[in-house]
């Protein structure tokens, strides 16, 4: 079965026939016998699908790779991206399982803004790939540009705190006075430590006594 899986994986998104892949396999004549159990096995596999034959392009059953994204070009891949839930991305290496070849048009989709690549600090090799738009980016004046570069932030807590109460503003990080009232003592209750038997005394009028 691993053989049989890299070969659909060479071949996909090609498919492959059962005859295809026991020619592949070039099984022993004794063990021929078994291929029913091998067409059984191919059809259970994870990363095997099974096309049969009135859905084949070839009007035969046939067996195709299962990748773990079904993208193979940059169409499917911004489409792929595009259905995904809470703009989910996909990882380049689980890309690769399916579309091994990725790395050109993944480079271009990003040139364009149509996929966004996070990047290895190590390496800057693209490591997740993200759903993109041209829409997300407006140009901007050079003027603009460097008046934003001149912009610096205070180098320190200390200074960016004293810019803020320049401003009138106070910082989240400044300690806040806690003021600790005085509360009155209050009196604990005593219990009731009377011995004795505690009878309804308001009753004894009307309950009568049988203990004579």
């Amino acid at each position: 079965m691993v053989y049989a899986t890299e070969y659909l994986k060479e071949k996909f998104p090609d498919g492959a026939t059962l005859p295809d892949i026991i020619n592949f396999l070039s099984l022993p004549v004794e063990l021929q016998k078994h291929t029913s159990y091998i067409k059984r096995a191919l059809e259970a596999h994870a990363r095997i699908v099974f096309i049969p034959k009135h859905e084949s392009p070839k009007g035969k059953d046939m067996y195709r790779y299962n990748p773990q994204h079904p993208v193979t070009n940059s169409d499917e891949m911004k489409a792929y991206l595009a259905r995904l839930p809470d703009a989910q991305g996909i990882q380049v290496r689980e890309l690769k399982d399916g579309w091994p070849n990725c790395m050109p048009e993944l480079e271009a989709l990003a040139a364009k803004h149509e996929v966004l690549l996070i990047r290895a600090k190590k390496d800057n090799a693209p490591k997740t790939v993200y759903s993109d738009s041209p829409a997300f980016y407006v140009h901007m004046d050079d003027d603009f540009v460097e008046f934003w570069g001149k912009c610096k932030l205070p180098a320190s807590e200390a200074e960016l705190r004293a810019e803020l109460e320049k401003a009138n503003l106070t910082a989240t990080s400044q300690v806040k006075e806690v003021k600790k009232g005085t509360m009155g003592r209050r009196e604990k209750r005593k219990p009731n430590r009377r011995g004795g038997k505690t009878t309804n005394t308001h009753m004894m009028g009307i309950l009568r006594e049988y203990k004579k």
